[in-house]
């Protein structure tokens, strides 16, 4: 059988994080702790279990066993959004999302005919980021680096949608116009659909309105976002944190980085980039 489905939306998580050596208390410092059985690790931040993956997110013959399944021939390999680590201090981030990046290398050294890589980079720090981008690109398994946005929600209602007066505007086809608000109550955040064609999904379930908790997914269409607490580790129990953020990636494009002081300029190039022979 002959497949031709290429991939350029998947995420990886490492079997395991180093432990934190750091100088900032390692509170939002990932763990992996196992599960309930021995294809299943949970991803433990600030002690209480964030999510739990499956063995494919780091076991290279896992994965392709599933590839095989859906009829995919290659996949892109980038970093679970949560692990990108722009919340982190600069130093934190980068050694954080080196290990990541080193775990999507070695996979893609196993086999570079089935994987190609995009890298995290802390982009808290521009200088970090760029070097790590040249490391990337110097290292001959990366095609550039997947980059998320972060948008900070304020005290009352947030509007959500593709139109251009909504607080966070997301330009994606199967985004409405106005698709669905965040609305801050005493019981945490109040997501709400407004009538949108596609329809908003909590967690994978299709809802009018629904509470959601930090860490939840939220999916609007085919685009997913994240709530994340700016000024604490993320949690899955309500959180006293005063400020959150919408977190979104964008994997289907490449970045290309160039420092220049203590700037970076970044730019974007088509996704069919990606896969193309080096």
């Amino acid at each position: 059988m002959t497949f031709t489905a290429i991939d350029i939306h998947t995420h990886i998580v490492p079997f395991d994080f180093p432990a934190y050596a750091g100088k900032h208390g390692g509170k939002r410092w990932p763990q992996m702790a196992e599960a309930h059985d021995c294809h299943h690790r949970n991803v433990m931040i600030d002690g209480r279990n964030f999510r739990t993956v499956t063995d494919e997110c780091w076991d290279v013959e896992q994965r392709i066993a599933a590839m095989a399944q859906h009829g995919v021939q290659r996949q892109v390999l980038s970093p679970m959004p949560e692990l990108f680590s722009y919340w982190l201090p600069d130093e934190d981030a980068l050694a954080l999302i080196c290990h990541v990046n080193d775990t999507i290398g070695a996979m893609v050294a196993r086999h570079p005919d089935r994987f190609v890589g995009l890298g995290g980079l802390p982009l808290q720090n521009p200088d970090l980021a760029a070097r790590e981008l040249e490391r990337l690109m110097q290292d001959g398994r990366f095609r550039g680096a997947e980059i998320g946005r972060t948008w900070e929600l304020g005290p009352d209602q947030t509007r959500v949608g593709k139109g251009p007066d909504n607080d966070v505007v997301i330009m994606d086809a199967t985004v409405s116009r106005y698709h669905f608000t965040l609305m801050h109550t005493p019981k945490g955040y109040l997501v709400r659909d407004v009538g949108s064609t596609n329809g908003t999904f909590v967690e994978g379930a299709r809802v009018v309105e629904a509470y959601v908790q930090p860490g939840m997914e939220i999916k609007a269409g085919e685009v997913s976002v994240r709530l994340t607490p700016v000024n604490e580790g993320v949690a899955i129990q309500p959180s006293g944190s005063s400020a959150f953020a919408l977190s979104h990636c964008c994997s289907k494009t490449r970045y290309c980085a160039s420092s220049s002081g203590k700037r970076a300029t970044v730019c974007r190039e088509r996704a069919n980039s990606l896969v193309s022979s080096p």
